[in-house]
């Protein structure tokens, strides 16, 4: 189970047991067969049984708590180390006890299985699951008779392709699923060509679908991947209207800059992944994005915030000015259905000076907006601190490392290991033994 996953495109990675058996050519350098095998786990092929995760549900539904206190919905990909439309098989436990009918709860993969759909799923609203599998056939013969006619909101169907023999062959098989689609064309082992129409079909295949995941093989023995196969996956896309997101070349390329594509389908509530490297972006349209703008400040207008032209502050709810700052810029915010909403002051002002003068030229806007913008001395103390926060932290790492690389000084040194309670002096005279002998 994994919470924050390194996969791009997940928030959480989800598996309700470990094992699987291979169906196509993706398969051949399966990681999780391989990463199985080194723990001496024989968990593929046909006649072999699968173990299961102990910490499955548990894990699950404290992502929901999580998505929930943050108000977001969030993507757990299940399926990472199994497939989840895969045949009803035995179980092992995590001490390798072979489970039972009748003496275990659980005994096959395929109650897991139902009772993920039918008690997970329905009581997991700010999860968007991710249900991946190579046999799209199977689908329909496992999901809950209701989805076959209303597919749960938060449910995703996908299958993974790689080239256009298994494209043309699982592609129509997802298609008879009802709900949402995606594909994952990862690895892309040639070049595929979605605007081909599907057998017996009008339809195209890049038609039947609402979202693409696209890259090539990682590891020590990977295949190759030619980056002009993404770009013709990324125009398809773009002239159909279907999400794109490319995750990787190879893990060791890095992603030329025409491929930097992160999107997602636009009824996903998007975060940023700490674990990300790039910031992902939605596909809503510019369009999209300023009626969404529109909507907030028409709501802001009816909550009493104001334009005041004299001083160039937003007036809030109260009759007093906003001073509420994100990153220096003036932000209101305020509850609708009791649910807070977040809106610029600049994208405020904007919104009442095009409404009341359309001709109002870009010039007079942005100078209204300079009152809410961030000013040249924030922003100038905000880059100073930065850069003294950057010294702070190399000083540190310096620090540390000189501190590291130096020896351990003892400063005792206990071959003297005198006992000074015997040693006895006397104010001024400092005498040998032997001159205390010839003294006496």
């Amino acid at each position: 189970m994994a919470k924050n996953s390194s996969i791009e495109w997940t928030k959480h990675t989800l598996n309700l047991w470990w094992g699987c058996m291979e169906v196509h050519s993706g398969c051949l350098n399966c990681y999780a067969k391989i990463w199985a095998e080194r723990w001496g786990l024989k968990l593929w092929g046909r006649n072999s049984i699968r173990r299961k995760i102990k910490s499955s549900f548990q894990d699950v539904y404290k992502f929901q708590r999580d998505a929930e206190k943050a108000g977001e919905m969030h993507r757990v990909f299940v399926g990472s180390m199994m497939d989840i439309f895969e045949k009803p098989k035995g179980m092992f436990d995590e001490n390798t006890k072979i489970l039972v009918k009748d003496e275990d709860e659980f005994w096959n993969t395929g109650q897991l299985r139902d009772r993920f759909f039918n008690e997970v799923v329905p009581n997991c609203p700010n999860l968007m699951f991710l249900l991946l599998t190579k046999r799209p056939s199977n689908i329909n013969k496992y999901i809950p008779e209701s989805w076959k006619t209303n597919p749960p909101k938060n449910v995703m169907f996908g299958t993974s392709v790689v080239n256009q023999q298994t494209a043309n062959d699982l592609i129509p098989q997802l298609y008879k699923v009802n709900g949402q689609r995606f594909l994952s064309v990862e690895p892309q082992l040639d070049e595929i060509d979605l605007t081909v129409k599907m057998k017996e079909s009008d339809l195209r295949l890049i038609d039947t679908v609402d979202w693409i995941i696209n890259g090539g093989e990682s590891g020590r023995v990977k295949r190759p991947f030619n980056t002009d196969w993404g770009r013709v996956l990324r125009d398809q896309c773009k002239e159909n209207g279907v999400s794109f997101f490319f995750k990787q070349v190879d893990k060791i390329i890095p992603i030329p800059d025409d491929l930097k594509i992160f999107e997602f389908p636009k009824y996903h509530t998007l975060i940023n992944n700490n674990n990300m490297k790039t910031t992902l972006k939605t596909t809503l349209s510019k369009e999209e994005r300023i009626s969404n703008n529109n909507t907030k400040c028409a709501l802001a207008l009816e909550k009493g915030y104001k334009y005041d032209r004299e001083t160039g502050k937003i007036i809030g709810q109260r009759n007093k000015a906003i001073n509420a700052q994100i990153n220096g810029y003036t932000i209101i915010s305020f509850l609708v259905d009791g649910k807070r909403t977040y809106l610029y002051g600049t994208t405020f002002i904007e919104y009442i000076l095009k409404s009341e003068n359309e001709s109002i030229s870009l010039e007079e806007i942005e100078l209204a907006k300079a009152y809410v913008k961030p000013s040249t001395t924030y922003l100038a103390e905000k880059r100073a601190l930065k850069e003294a926060q950057k010294q702070k932290s190399l000083v540190d790492v310096v620090t540390q490392e000189i501190i590291a690389d130096t020896p351990e000084v003892n400063l005792v040194d206990k071959s003297f290991n005198f006992n000074w309670k015997h040693m006895k002096f006397r104010k001024g005279v400092k005498k040998n033994r032997r001159q205390s002998r010839l003294m006496a």
